[in-house]
């Protein structure tokens, strides 16, 4: 998985990664179709993220997003980063 996340995000940002780590795996039925998401959290990587597809892209605080903007298989992902981000400041804490 880690190989295949590397080459799109390589393709689709410009980036080379340099350390990933599992975050979440979320099954989601819309009714018309079924997803598997197998999410990973980027730790460290190398570049400048670029719309390499031309995509427009800009950061954002991950308390800015709001969750009624996303599909519903997202919401999971959106609640696990919050998780891996109150994780990582207690971490720091320590």
């Amino acid at each position: 998985v880690h190989d295949a996340l590397s080459r799109e995000i390589k393709e689709e940002l410009g980036l080379q990664i340099m350390q990933s780590r599992p975050l979440i795996k979320v099954a989601h039925d819309y009714g018309d179709k079924s997803v598997f998401l197998d999410v990973w959290l980027v730790t460290e990587y190398l570049g400048q993220p670029k719309g390499c597809e031309g995509q427009s892209l800009r950061w954002c605080a991950i308390e800015a997003l709001k969750i009624e903007e996303f599909p519903a298989a997202n919401v999971p992902i959106i609640a696990a980063l919050k998780n891996a981000r109150i994780n990582c400041r207690f971490n720091e804490i320590r």
